[in-house]
């Protein structure tokens, strides 16, 4: 039975009338009815038609308030997570954190789209600038040596440069870092938030969950996830495709719990959205793909038995959706004549088949993250390796277990421990050498680590105290209480904690940079054979700091054939060395005399730089 105003199916009894009726009232509404058959409900001497209608505007009006004031909460929070997290924007990109490329891969990327133009690269993630001595090279011939990145589909960087170019955005480190605290931390909480009510509705039967424990409980969960230190950097520091196939699959999962998973009966509206988050996840990350694999099968096993025709149209969007980013990465694999050699070789490395990645390595790495941020008693069960996993792993299976029992929704909640759950797990089992080395793992399992330890757990008490008799009621907000006091206590070291993950970083990128765009013209050739100058495009710090390439001397005489220049004539030759260093003898006949020390420096060294027409004759 539900209430005819706003649907609630939480009632208690009210006693009864003077005939005998018993009468209810709705715990959502505090409207009383009377139960005449058993079946449905109505008003006493009420216009109901007409109270509805009032009731309805009154009810969507105070609910849209309470939703922009839930909102804004979400964001004030925002705010305080980024004081947090500070750290100065357009910093040098750290050139010793493995993450800090990822970003630089990202920035040299979205240059590449603004300065090839999106058409001619067809939307890939290519790391070659468009300097003088490529402009008739052509670039579907390289591989990923040479900057030609096709691991994965490339959406996640189509998007971002799309909102940069209609917003006349320019592309820096500070605004990618500005777009990924939006994207990555603010949309995802918001998200986040809203999931964690859908599924405390699914225990309306349990009375200690109701409207606002629940919204302190998600509250909460949202806290945390916020305030923790692989959130707090990979929402901030880096922005790559794992990070952005995140929103995506969030905003999934409350899509179809909102739905209760049957997607059977959607309007078109509703088919758009889905159509439309699919895409973005399965667009943005093989991870997406993971996920939306389970998604279906959530969908479509219910319905095979009764109409296999049904369960097919019911998941129809999805696979549109994968369809058409199938077709695009194919068409960029076929565009780039290394693209399938590419994906054959990466896909068998991230799988392992070239590497083995044993269990403790990717222990090791969650750790590096979480150990500090739970309490000490966890800290020593994570120091004991696979057999506290194991006890925790058991731990939660049984709490799981509990929660599906007392669920009005058994199904829908078997799906969402199904998508939260299994799908991070099980796509870092499939990439496990790739989930390893960029410490994925760690922001992957955020969402699933917050889920066990702030709505499971206390759910399990909850629920557990609703045996106890009637005079425990205040327990259940002392338990309430209790979790926010530990959840700001165990976040009480979270900047000294974010601080080892956000460092200054090096900044000899950013110098090269500098003094490549002071002394080097365009029709100018930087060449160099010191360390730390001359730079390829993995790493790509040095590539987005000078946006060229720095040339060795060994790469020289095949250059005119890859980039399809009959000469290097009508370009300048222009050699960099580092001051304390010597050129080998060849160079140093060549610039006798011609030597122009540089007042910039490298890593506190000193720089100077060559032009002659000998050293022109002689490369």
């Amino acid at each position: 039975m539900e209430c005819p105003l706003c649907d609630s199916t939480q009632f208690k009894d009210y006693g009864k009338t003077a005939r005998g009726d018993k009468k209810y009232q709705c715990e959502v509404c505090h409207n009383i009815f009377i139960d005449g058959t058993a079946k449905t409900f109505c008003l006493p001497e009420i216009n109901l038609l007409k109270f509805k209608k009032n009731q309805i505007f009154k009810t969507t009006y105070q609910t849209k308030k309470i939703l922009i004031i839930e909102v804004i909460a979400i964001i004030l929070l925002w705010l305080v997570s980024i004081v947090f997290s500070i750290s100065v924007f357009n910093r040098p990109l750290n050139i010793d954190a493995h993450h800090e490329w990822l970003s630089a891969h990202t920035l040299v990327s979205l240059r590449a789209l603004e300065q090839w133009g999106i058409h001619h690269l067809l939307g890939a993630s290519v790391l070659i600038p468009k300097s003088l001595e490529y402009i008739q090279a052509d670039i579907t011939t390289l591989n990923k040596d040479d900057g030609i990145y096709l691991s994965y589909p490339s959406l996640w960087l189509v998007v971002p440069y799309i909102i940069f170019k209609i917003s006349s955005i320019p592309i820096t480190v500070a605004n990618l870092q500005i777009y990924n605290l939006i994207f990555e931390r603010l949309l995802n909480s918001i998200v986040i938030y809203f999931l964690c009510l859908e599924i405390l509705r699914l225990f309306e039967k349990i009375d200690f969950i109701n409207i606002w424990s629940s919204k302190i409980l998600a509250f909460l969960a949202t806290f945390a996830w916020m305030f923790n230190p692989p959130v707090l950097y990979w929402s901030q520091n880096v922005y790559f495709c794992d990070q952005a196939v995140l929103l995506p699959i969030y905003a999934l999962i409350l899509f179809a719990l909102k739905q209760r998973f049957r997607f059977e009966n959607l309007t078109r509206n509703q088919k758009l959205i889905l159509f439309l988050l699919s895409l973005f996840a399965a667009g943005f990350d093989w991870y997406g793909w993971v996920f939306l694999f389970l998604l279906m099968l959530s969908v479509a096993l219910p319905l095979v038995r009764k109409d296999i025709w049904l369960a097919w149209s019911s998941v129809q969007p999805i696979l549109g959706a994968i369809a058409l980013i199938t077709v695009w990465f194919i068409s960029q694999l076929i565009y780039y004549q290394d693209g399938w050699n590419q994906i054959t070789s990466i896909f068998l490395e991230r799988v392992g088949a070239k590497m083995e990645v044993n269990l403790n390595q990717d222990i090791f790495v969650m750790t590096f993250y979480w150990v500090k941020y739970l309490p000490t008693y966890m800290q020593e069960m994570w120091e004991t390796g696979k057999l506290s996993i194991l006890t925790l792993f058991l731990g939660l299976l049984i709490l799981l277990c509990w929660l599906w029992w007392h669920s009005q929704y058994k199904l829908s909640l078997l799906s969402v421990f199904l998508l939260i759950f299994l799908a991070p797990f099980l796509q870092i089992a499939i990439l496990r050498q790739h989930s390893t080395i960029h410490d994925f793992s760690a922001f992957k399992l955020a969402l699933p680590t917050i889920f066990a330890i702030w709505i499971v757990v206390p759910v399990s008490i909850l629920i557990l105290l609703q045996y106890l008799p009637k005079s425990f009621y205040l327990l259940s907000w002392l338990v309430l209480g209790l979790l926010i006091y530990l959840s700001i206590l165990i976040s009480g070291d979270i900047s000294s904690e974010f601080i080892e993950f956000a460092g200054v970083g090096r900044t000899y990128p950013r110098e090269i940079g500098a003094i490549i765009s002071k002394y080097i013209a365009d029709n100018d050739l930087p060449i160099s054979d010191s360390k730390y100058i001359y730079a390829g495009s993995v790493p790509p710090q040095p590539t987005w700091y000078t946006n060229r390439f720095v040339y060795t001397t060994l790469e020289l005489p095949n250059l005119p054939k890859k980039l399809n220049l009959p000469s290097l004539k009508h370009l300048n030759f222009v050699y960099l060395i580092y001051e304390d260093e010597k050129p080998n003898d060849q160079i140093n006949e060549a610039c006798q005399n011609s030597w122009q020390d540089i007042p910039e420096t490298i890593m506190s060294r000193r720089v100077r730089l060559c032009r002659s027409e000998k050293l022109q004759n002689l490369l």
